[in-house]
């Protein structure tokens, strides 16, 4: 089948925003302690004190299929917060060696084993997921729907040999939700059914569980309620979550982005600032994100006719992006520049 060349780009953008769920896959339910303060560091973007415990685990049980799959997920999310390739080769050893244990125990398995088949599936299912997010990113986006789909069948068989793993209920209501929001536009998917209501009832299961994924499924809740058209209850969950993660760049994103979207802006204007002074701290920050949070306070300046505090966002910005290396991540640079003109021209 042809496609046009603009839907070919209209469908890489969707797939690539539909399998980013995966992002958000990081536990079963009977996670040990050093999964727990793993998942932990990378909410609190210390990526490198999540990696080192993921290796420390590899090197005392080489054979464990959950240590290179916690690895390739904290090396992914690393990459994804400093939007890099840093550390790619790693993730695909990490994630393909996780795969080929999973497998082995699939193929012989024993009579203790099929108490932990939904387990297997649960870990697979996941690894699959995330070598999908990656492929979408990296532009291998048919590869990517095909693991996509490949991941949530998976997950769905974890379910189906134990319905208490909760952290699946995560993967395949996203799925469901962002299926149809974001792929039924296509014309040779006619049929997709509605299922969002059903994605989002399944993803609450998981938020209001004890498992460890309960957090990260409110976190995915507050974009999937935004839109779906239910603000206030996308911002209760994410008021719950910077109260959780009070140093989490990941938890206040959500929030600001959620006043943002129902254009409460004052409270969406407070929101940014605690973000940027959060992301100013950072030993490690990230300029783009800083230069993305400064410009969202520029717009809700505007939008508020604080023209004077509109400029000086601006200016700000104007000045950081001039000292930027990688000034290619930063696409609003037009947008700013043009809402200059637009104060200056009053």
């Amino acid at each position: 089948m042809r496609l046009n060349i603009k839907l070919y780009y209209a469908l890489r953008k969707h797939v690539i925003y539909f399998l980013s769920f995966f992002f958000y896959l990081f536990s079963y339910a009977s996670a040990e302690e050093w999964m727990a303060a793993g998942i932990a560091s990378v909410i609190d973007t210390d990526f490198d004190r999540a990696i080192n415990l993921y290796q420390q685990e590899i090197d005392t049980h080489p054979q464990d299929f959950r240590a290179y799959f916690y690895l390739a997920a904290a090396l992914d999310s690393r990459m994804v917060h400093f939007e890099n390739q840093e550390g790619q080769d790693q993730f695909e050893q990490a994630i393909e060696k996780s795969i080929e244990l999973i497998q082995q125990q699939l193929q012989n398995k024993s009579a203790q084993d099929e108490e932990n088949l939904g387990q297997y599936w649960f870990y697979l299912g996941s690894a699959y997921g995330y070598r999908a997010y990656n492929q979408g990113r990296n532009g291998k986006w048919f590869a990517a729907l095909s693991n996509g789909t490949k991941a949530t069948d998976y997950l769905e068989d974890a379910i189906q040999a134990d319905s208490t793993i909760y952290d699946a209920y995560l993967g395949i209501g996203t799925y469901k939700y962002w299926r149809h929001s974001k792929l039924s536009f296509i014309y040779w998917l006619p049929f997709l059914p509605d299922e969002r209501e059903e994605g989002i009832l399944m993803i609450k299961k998981t938020a209001h569980s004890n498992c460890l994924s309960r957090d990260l499924a409110k976190h995915q809740l507050v974009y999937i309620l935004l839109d779906y058209g239910r603000a206030e209850e996308a911002i209760a969950y994410a008021r719950q979550l910077e109260e959780t993660y009070p140093h989490s760049q990941f938890m206040h994103w959500a929030l600001a982005h959620a006043y943002y979207k129902s254009k409460q802006y004052r409270a969406a204007e407070e929101a940014y600032l605690s973000l940027a002074e959060l992301i100013e701290n950072d030993p490690h920050k990230n300029i783009n994100h800083l230069l993305n949070c400064r410009y969202k306070l520029a717009v809700i300046y505007k939008a508020l006719n604080e023209d004077t505090r509109c400029l000086e966002q601006c200016e700000s910005i104007l000045q950081l992006y001039e000292s930027y290396s990688q000034k290619e991540k930063f696409d609003k640079i037009g947008q700013v520049k043009k809402l200059i003109r637009q104060i200056q021209n009053k």
